[in-house]
This record gives C-alpha cells, sequence and structure tokens, in this order.
C-alpha cells in the first residue's frame, strides 16, 4: 500500500508539475512594413508564451548577431514583460531603446536573424529569420513552420478560430493542466488494472490446467486397466500352455506345442 501511495504521489506531480520557464518562449512574427521608397515604418517583433502559466521575460536577451547574443537586455521590474498564460508580448525594433522596456537597442530593419537569449547570455532559446519586407509569421502559433503572410495578426494568435486545435481549445477550459492529470493518470490506472485481470486471469487458467493434469496422471497410475495384450497376458497364457502340456493336453500327432489363447480370468483360477 505504501508503494502505491508513493507510485501515485510520482505520476500526480510528473503530470502536474511541468515546469514553466522562459524556455517556453517562441519568436511567433515578425513585421518589417515598408512605405513605397522603402523605409521601415512598422518593425516589430511578438514572443508568444506557449506555456500555461504565466512567464516574466525579464533579463532575457534578445539579439540579431549570433556572435554577440547580449546585445538587447531586457530590463527587470516592468510588468510589459509579463506573458499571461498562451499570451503574447510585442516588442518594437526600432533601436529606440531610450523609449521603454518593449524596444530593442538595434535596428529590426536592418536584421536578417533574430535570437531570443536565456538570461545566462548563450542558450538561445529561440531563433528566426527575419523578412527584408513583409511580415513572417509561424503557422502554429509557438511551433511549426514560417510563412509570409499578407495580413499582420500583431498581438494576437495567427490561426484563425476555425484552425485552432484542439488542444489550444482545451487549454483555454483548463489552464492549469488539472483535467489533463486526471485523464493521464486514469488511462495509466486503466492500463494497470487491465494487465493486472489479465496476468490474474492467465495464471488462473495454467493453474487449473496444472491441477487437473496431475489428477489425470494420479487416477491413470490407481485405476487404469492393463491391456489384455499386455506382456502379463502373453506370460500368463505360456504358464497355461505349459501347464496343459504337462497335463499331457497338447497335440502329440504333430509333436508340437499347442498354446491356446484363453482369456485372463482363465488362467487366474488356474491351479499350476
Amino acid at each position: 500500500m505504501k508503494n502505491l501511495t508513493v507510485l501515485l504521489i510520482i505520476l500526480a506531480a510528473c503530470f502536474t508539475s511541468k515546469a514553466q520557464t522562459p524556455a517556453d518562449l517562441r519568436i511567433n512574427e515578425i513585421a518589417v512594413m515598408r512605405d513605397s521608397s522603402g523605409v521601415a515604418n512598422d518593425v516589430w517583433i511578438e514572443i508568444y508564451n506557449s506555456s500555461t502559466s504565466r512567464i516574466d521575460m525579464q533579463q532575457l536577451f534578445i539579439s540579431d548577431d549570433r556572435n554577440n547574443l547580449r546585445k538587447c537586455h531586457i530590463p527587470a521590474n516592468h510588468n510589459e514583460t509579463q506573458f499571461p498564460s498562451r499570451g503574447f508580448v510585442v516588442l518594437d525594433g526600432d533601436g529606440q531603446r531610450d523609449k521603454g522596456a518593449l524596444h530593442t537597442s538595434f535596428d529590426l530593419s536592418k536584421s536578417k536573424w533574430l535570437y531570443l537569449v536565456e538570461s545566462n547570455g548563450y542558450i538561445i532559446i529561440d531563433s528566426a529569420a527575419v523578412p527584408q519586407s513583409g511580415v513572417s509569421a509561424r503557422v502554429v502559433d509557438g511551433s511549426g513552420e514560417w510563412q509570409i503572410v499578407q495580413t499582420a495578426t500583431k498581438g494576437y494568435s495567427n490561426m484563425p478560430d476555425d484552425g485552432i486545435a484542439n488542444a489550444e481549445k482545451f487549454t483555454t477550459v483548463d489552464p492549469y493542466g488539472g483535467g489533463v492529470a486526471i485523464i493521464s493518470m486514469s488511462v495509466v490506472f486503466s492500463v494497470l488494472i487491465v494487465l493486472s485481470l489479465t496476468f490474474t486471469l492467465v495464471g488462473k487458467f495454467f493453474k487449473r490446467k496444472d491441477e487437473k493434469l496431475t489428477v489425470s496422471v494420479s487416477t491413470n497410475n490407481v485405476t487404469a486397466p492393463k491391456s489384455t495384450d499386455s506382456t502379463d497376458d502373453d506370460m500368463a497364457a505360456v504358464a497355461v500352455a505349459v501347464t496343459l502340456y504337462l497335463n499331457d493336453a497338447h497335440d502329440d500327432a504333430n509333436h508340437r506345442l499347442t498354446i491356446v489363447r484363453t482369456s485372463s480370468e482363465a488362467w487366474k483360477n488356474a491351479v499350476l
């Protein structure tokens, strides 16, 4: 019982205590909008929280230089850097950092690649190519391939309402994963119960089969009748024939011993 309790605790922890860290953040959409003369007039980066818990991106880095991943530091103690569950934060890529925590220190319109980096300054959480003009977005929020889109979805999901995956819909009604944990544990224990019953029934089947075989062998050793063609019957027949021979009950005309097979009852009562 104690071991079962420990197992339940471990399974519950596995399903319900998934760590929600900045590693769950993803670059989700990048826009470099230019006017007719080619000058960038709307440049931004959308970051997506793919987890089911609130995450703060403070102390992270964002850079457009693979050799300098600490190019732009996201400061701490800013409400703007808080991500709600399955939420979005948009950074202005105008290179005007003095305007606030959500402005990059580099001009995104001149960048080719974008890197989201851990607070240690060298582990890359996510990266993406920067479009020279237009809007590039993930097909599915937080994962999957990128595509050039005609209409930006700044601060909102890249998928239309009818394209939302079932998992995403379930998350909206179960943001903390309690339902997922219950369903998962139910499946696990159902499988364990089925396996236990199966092994029990199979064990009983073979046990009964062995018991029947043992009883059958025991019964045969005690009560099984001997075959009329057995060696004992043959020897008895020879004994009767020899007795008859000694009593002159044989075929003198042909000078040969005549052995007559008789029933077992006959020789049992014979006096040798």
